[in-house]
C-alpha cells in the first residue's frame, strides 16, 4: 500500500487545470467564466455539463454528476482514488513519491474503516428504531415540526431507544471488534471493570452527520422530553473532528442551484427546514462556534456565504464570534455576510411562517 502525502496531493490539485484534463475526454466550449459540454455520464442533446476552473469542480445539471478532477477520472475511467491521482500526475508529468505505509499507519486505516462501517450500521439501526412503536414520540415530534417523510429519509433521521445497551449489543452481534466499538464514540466503556458498556445516546432523535464524501462520521441527538443537554453530539474520534465538519455539507455541494448563496445556520432543524422548503445550499456547525476551518471549507464552494443565526442574544453573540474568526483568514474574493433575524426568530421558524421567497429576500438585505 502506497502513501500519498497531503503536501503532494495539494501540489497536484494546485497545478491540475481541471478544464484541460477533462477536455482530453470531452470537447469543452468556453461560456463566460465556465466551460460547457454534453455530459459524458449520460445521454443528452443540450449541454448541461459545466467545468469551473476557478473553483476546481465539474457539475452536470442533468444527472447531478459533480466533483473534482480526481472524481472525474474515477468516474470516467472506473478507477479508485490512487488510480485517479496516478493518472493526473501522469498528465502533468509529476512523479509520484513512493512511500510505503508503516504497519501502524495500516492499522490506523483499518480501524478508521471499521469505525466508518459502525456508523453506517448505527444509522440503519436508528432509522429502523424510529419506525417502531418505541419511536412514536420522535415521529410525533417530527410531524409537529413539519418534517415530511421524504425529508426524514433524505437526512436519515433515526431514534435511539431508552434501552441501556441496545446499540452496543447490536454492534457486538455484527461482529465489530471491541477496539473499534471503543473508538467509535457511540458506546461508553466505564473505567470500573464491574460496569458493563452502555450506549452514549438514549431516548434521542438522531441526526447523522455526514462528511463531504457522503459517509456518516458522527451523530447529534436531541432529547424529546425534559432534561439536559437538549442536544448531545458525538465526541471526536479517528474519523470525526467537529471543527472541520459541517452538517449537510454533501447536500449543499450537490444542490441544484450552483449559484445560490450558501447560508450558515446554527442548528440541525434550521438546515432541515430550509432544505425542505427548497433552499438546499445550507450548512451548520456542529454545536460549537463557527471555526476558521469550517469557513475555509465553505469558501471552496461559495465565495460570499451568509451567516443567519438565531435572532436572540446568544445568536447575535455567536455571529460576532464568527466575524472575529473570519477576520484572520479573509482574502481577496472571499467574504462573509450576516443576515439578522428579529428577536425570537430562527431560520426554522422564519421559513415555516414566512416562506422561501421571504427568506431569499432577507438574504438580499444582508
Amino acid at each position: 500500500m502506497i502513501k500519498l502525502s497531503d503536501a503532494f496531493l495539494d501540489n497536484l490539485r494546485s497545478r491540475a487545470d481541471i478544464a484541460d484534463i477533462i477536455s482530453r475526454h470531452v470537447p469543452l466550449q468556453k461560456k463566460g467564466r465556465e466551460y460547457v459540454a454534453c455530459c459524458p455520464f449520460h445521454q443528452e442533446k443540450t449541454p448541461s455539463f459545466t467545468v469551473n476552473t476557478e473553483k476546481g469542480f465539474y457539475h452536470c445539471f442533468g444527472c447531478g454528476a459533480h466533483g473534482s478532477v480526481f472524481d472525474f477520472i474515477m468516474q470516467r475511467e472506473n478507477t479508485n482514488f490512487p488510480g485517479a491521482v496516478e493518472k493526473v500526475a501522469d498528465y502533468l508529468g509529476i512523479p509520484i513519491p513512493r512511500q510505503e505505509l508503516t504497519v501502524e499507519e495500516k492499522e490506523n486505516l483499518s480501524l478508521q474503516d471499521e469505525i466508518l462501517k459502525i456508523h453506517e450500521v448505527a444509522t440503519v439501526f436508528f432509522e429502523q428504531k424510529l419506525q417502531t412503536s418505541l419511536g412514536q414520540n420522535a415521529r410525533d415530534y417530527l410531524k409537529k415540526r413539519g418534517v415530511h417523510e421524504d425529508t426524514r429519509r433524505k437526512f436519515r433521521l433515526g431514534f435511539s431507544t431508552f434501552e441501556k445497551d441496545a446499540l452496543y449489543t447490536h454492534l457486538k452481534q455484527e461482529k465489530f471488534s471491541t477496539e473499534a466499538i471503543q473508538a467509535c464514540g457511540l458506546v461508553i466503556f466505564p473505567d470500573e471493570g464491574t460496569r458493563s458498556p452502555y450506549d452514549k445516546f438514549k431516548g434521542r432523535l438522531m441526526f447523522p452527520i455526514v462528511n463531504d464524501k457522503n459517509r456518516v462520521i458522527a451523530f447529534g441527538g436531541r432529547i424529546l422530553d425534559a432534561g439536559e443537554p437538549k442536544y448531545l453530539n458525538s465526541p471526536e474520534t479517528p474519523i470525526f473532528k467537529k471543527g472541520f465538519e459541517l452538517y449537510n455539507i454533501t447536500g449543499a455541494k450537490e444542490a441544484p442551484d450552483r449559484k445560490a448563496l450558501w447560508v450558515i445556520v446554527e442548528g440541525y432543524m434550521d438546515v432541515i427546514s430550509l432544505f425542505q422548503a427548497g433552499y438546499e445550499n445550507v450548512v451548520a456547525p456542529l454545536g460549537t462556534a463557527l471555526t476558521e476551518n469550517q469557513i475555509t471549507k465553505i469558501w471552496r464552494f461559495c465565495e460570499a456565504p451568509v451567516l443567519c443565526f438565531d435572532g436572540d442574544k446568544a445568536g447575535k453573540s455567536a455571529s460576532i464570534r464568527a466575524a472575529k474568526r473570519a477576520l484572520p483568514v479573509l482574502k481577496p474574493g472571499k467574504s462573509l455576510s450576516f443576515s439578522f433575524l428579529s428577536e425570537g426568530q430562527d431560520p426554522d421558524s422564519f421559513i415555516l411562517s414566512k416562506g422561501l421567497d421571504a427568506f431569499k429576500q432577507l438574504l438580499t438585505h444582508t
